[in-house]
């Protein structure tokens, strides 16, 4: 059961809900085709002028959504298991999801969770949108920028852009979190300079060319900012005490 008085748990919950009405639109399709399908055989049956093609097509539609239907139902009776949940998938990378679970539900202490967020903690980063979700540890995290996405409907007619934050690792692979809003992603990363000041936050051509050719320098650099940062607070801590 999901314990939806943790900010995990209404993570997850919401995920489901997600992937429910995901499956459900999957489903409504696969049973169009196959209906589809089965109205093109019943009129190549009674059509004079019916031929193989015809009855390989209504049989290829039919049968795809039989299939398609089959998908959807072991992906949803996948997703329902612990090796399918999306969260433990996430939390796995990062050690026990378990443990992994409490540390974020500790970071986001009484928070609620909507989708399409991006949350800062001061060790993780969550986000999720439709099905898709991205923890992320925040000490595995080299830079992060705003990026602008044109979309073209058949790659020649503009029809509107989108915002998202990229997220660069240490290994080289990036979390696309795409945000309705501009101003959405411009607040996620000033929580993410904020909770760690020693990440690259914002885009240049040098970082860009500095990431694709001098990557484990780049890495260094912020490896040395963030010891910079521990000693600052250190020091800072025991001053006050």
């Amino acid at each position: 059961m999901t314990d939806s008085s943790t900010f995990v748990g209404r993570m997850r919950r919401r995920v489901r809900i997600a992937q429910i009405n995901s499956a459900i639109m999957h489903s409504l399709f696969s049973l169009g085709l196959t209906v589809f399908g089965l109205y093109l055989l019943a009129a190549c049956t009674y059509c004079q002028n019916n031929t193989i093609a015809g009855y390989l097509l209504a049989a290829s539609l039919s049968l795809g959504g039989i299939w398609w239907f089959v998908v959807v139902i072991r992906r949803v009776r996948r997703q329902r298991t612990p090796e399918g949940d999306p969260l433990r998938i996430q939390f796995q990378q990062f050690g026990d999801p378990e443990d992994i679970a409490r540390e974020v539900d500790r970071d986001f202490t009484d928070q609620p969770f909507r989708m399409h967020r991006i949350y800062i903690g001061e060790r993780w980063l969550c986000y999720a949108w439709k099905t898709q979700v991205r923890v992320c540890r925040i000490d595995t995290l080299v830079w992060a920028y705003m990026e602008r996405v044109r979309h073209k409907l058949n790659y020649i007619i503009p029809i509107g852009t989108t915002n998202q934050m990229l997220a660069w690792n240490r290994d080289g692979s990036a979390a696309a979190l795409p945000v309705r809003r501009k101003k959405n992603v411009v607040l996620a990363l000033e929580a993410l300079h904020h909770a760690a000041p020693w990440l690259y936050i914002g885009y240049s051509e040098v970082l860009k060319e500095s990431w694709n050719n001098d990557r484990p320098e780049l890495i260094a650099g912020v490896d040395h900012r963030h010891n910079e940062e521990l000693l600052r607070r250190k020091l800072a801590t025991q001053q006050q005490s």
